[in-house]
């Protein structure tokens, strides 16, 4: 299990979208590409970053982004101050009135950057499929009456621990990795032949339900046009939505299904569609 859960979370279509990352990234090539870079935008629950990150090079420099602030700093946190997190750990039961007021305090400089990256996580953990914020309630509700499942049923305090100093020897392995705060631009400006970014923004269609940061048309506009320009290897990854495929009628789509497992039947049942988009080959 992921550290966090996160809306549209990549973690069941990692093995399907590292079929389209270039060979440089999986191959042992890696181990001595000094001037390779590995790049983020969107690093939310790091679903795909950190099954990549462990294969990589530690000499190759690593750069990850968000534009949630709380959840840099849970990132940082795990990087470089894990014993203390796992404190917090210990240390919190979670409860309804928890969830509520680490809901109304999402976002608000009131506490250290560590324990705002704490409050985060426990938020995750606490609310509804992993939506956080964006969550109406907290799992089993606000009465907790006649639930299979309570506020609680995902807070496993080893497990946590253990993710998190697991997660924080994957982050601390690398010569050169900043986590920062902000807008994708950036990190593509400077992006060039020997670098490979992997982008998964905010949802198209359900972006503004899901997200605290989602992205706009002209935002969803500016990143196309930016891509278009790149000269750095890239795969994207999106909602499978008619605009996405305007933007981008000038790059390679593939489908990507994610499936559910019923679990009366076994059977498995199509949940969404989403794409993985690349640069045509010339």
């Amino acid at each position: 299990m992921a550290l966090i859960r996160y809306p549209g979370s990549k973690d069941k279509l990692v093995s399907e979208l590292s079929k389209l990352f270039p060979s440089e990234v999986l191959h042992p090539l890696w181990s001595s590409a000094k001037n390779w870079e590995y790049r983020e935008p969107f690093f939310g629950a790091g679903a795909v970053g950190f099954r990549l990150l462990p294969h990589i090079s530690k000499s190759c420099r690593v750069w990850l982004n968000d534009k949630d602030e709380d959840l840099v700093m849970l990132w940082r946190t795990v990087k470089d101050e894990p014993k203390p997190l796992c404190c917090h750990v210990t240390m919190f039961q979670p409860s309804v009135e928890n969830f509520y007021d680490f809901k109304e305090r999402d976002g608000k400089a009131d506490a250290s950057d560590s324990y705002r990256g704490f409050r985060k996580l426990a938020l995750h953990r606490m609310s509804v499929s992993g939506f956080g914020v964006k969550s109406g309630g907290p799992i089993g509700g606000r009465h907790q009456n006649g639930s299979a499942y309570t506020v609680e049923c995902r807070w496993n305090p080893e497990r946590i621990k253990r993710d998190v100093m697991r997660l924080s020897k994957v982050l601390r392995r690398f010569e050169s990795l900043r986590i920062t705060c902000g807008d994708f631009a950036p990190l593509m400006e400077d992006a060039g032949e020997q670098c490979f970014v992997y982008l998964d923004p905010p949802y198209f269609a359900k972006g503004e339900q899901l997200y605290r940061h989602a992205m706009n048309d002209a935002d969803h506009a500016r990143l196309a046009a930016i891509l278009r320009q790149a000269t750095c290897q890239w795969v994207l990854s999106y909602d499978d939505h008619q605009r996405i495929r305007e933007l981008y009628s000038w790059a390679e789509f593939s489908e990507l299904l994610i499936t559910y497992t019923n679990a009366v039947t076994s059977s498995r049942r199509p949940k969404n569609k989403e794409v993985a988009i690349t640069p045509k080959e010339e």
